[in-house]
């Protein structure tokens, strides 16, 4: 595709790592579980439609995907300005909960005013589910933490 800008940082980060392992646009596009033709237009940045030439940038979870896909370590995106894409290369599960949360908070917000009341309900369940779960763990830590000390005065 020809263009007259140069690819994101992030484009040519992961065209790099790909070129080092040796692999195709297309393979790294099947390993990142996407079509040849829309890595490539991640990578360099733009998309063309109808004749129209528009900028790409990609998601964080589709940035995550791509660098997965060739091996391209999280801290190479955190300095390509993509440390949203870095985080969830790297698992973190802050990151990804904000993540999720936004989305369902968006999904939730489209939905019918007696369909959204009741999802917001199943909502707070599930967060004093884990808020339970979380404060369980956190008493079973301070358990061990106590038998550990006692065991070494």
């Amino acid at each position: 595709m020809a263009h007259s800008h140069a690819p994101p940082s992030e484009g040519e980060a992961l065209e790099a790592a790909r070129a080092k392992l040796g692999i195709s646009q297309n393979e790294a596009a099947r390993r990142a579980g996407m079509s040849g033709t829309r890595w490539r237009q991640i990578v360099n940045g733009v998309q063309s439609t109808a004749g129209i030439t528009v900028p790409v940038k990609a998601s964080a979870e589709t940035l995550a995907r791509m660098a997965k896909a060739v091996n391209l370590p999280a801290s190479d995106l955190s300095a390509v300005g993509r440390t949203d894409a870095a985080a969830l290369l790297e698992g973190s599960p802050t990151e990804e909960a904000r993540r999720l949360r936004a989305e369902i908070e968006r999904r939730v917000a489209n939905m019918p005013p007696e369909d959204r009341e009741r999802m917001e309900r199943l909502i707070r369940q599930e967060e004093e589910a884990a808020e339970r779960t979380k404060v369980e763990r956190l008493e079973t830590m301070l358990q061990l933490i106590r038998i550990t000390t006692q065991e070494s005065e």
